[in-house]
């Protein structure tokens, strides 16, 4: 088998949680929604799935994974917390990008749930994308509403109850 080479980031469900009902369907059911989407904004996913990895002396475990677009150009809580003031005119093309990537989503029926400036991250040419869709939930998600983040980033919609 050939690989390509190629720099992704790779996120991966503590061992911890997995054990606890529900976690381990909730992140791959995430995963699955979040692969869908295609916008020139939106942090493709590559893959996931499950893989063995060894830390150490520690006895070998599998872990829940997913891996996506390496954004070298850090997130905007970065870029915030860095303190120096942004144009105006780079403020107005950010939330053009990050509202069509939004918009995009919702069209295919996803909320993206927990949208929050570590969610919003740079490619090396210093455009933004939308990641982080572990919050996200579609229109017509049968599956029960599971609370995971921080409820101060909660699209409105979860914190009704209600669907998108």
């Amino acid at each position: 088998m050939v690989h390509l080479p190629q720099q992704v980031a790779v996120k991966v469900l503590s061992p911890s949680l997995s054990r606890y009902a529900g976690y381990v369907k909730y992140f791959n059911r995430q995963a699955e929604m979040a692969v869908g989407l295609r916008h020139p904004h939106i942090c493709r996913i590559l893959d996931y799935g499950q893989a063995v990895v060894q830390l150490g002396t520690e006895p070998s475990m599998v872990v829940n994974y997913l891996s996506m677009e390496l954004m070298e150009g850090g997130s905007l809580a970065d870029r915030v917390a860095q303190g120096t003031p942004f144009e105006l005119s780079q403020i107005v093309s950010w939330l053009d990008d990050v509202s069509n990537a939004l918009e995009t989503a919702h069209g295919q029926g996803v909320t993206h749930g927990g949208l929050k400036l570590s969610s919003i991250t740079f490619d090396r040419a210093g455009e933004p994308y939308v990641t982080d869709f572990a919050m996200a939930c579609r229109a017509d998600d049968q599956a029960e509403l599971v609370f995971l983040g921080s409820p101060d980033f909660l699209a409105p919609e979860l914190w009704e109850c209600s669907r998108p």
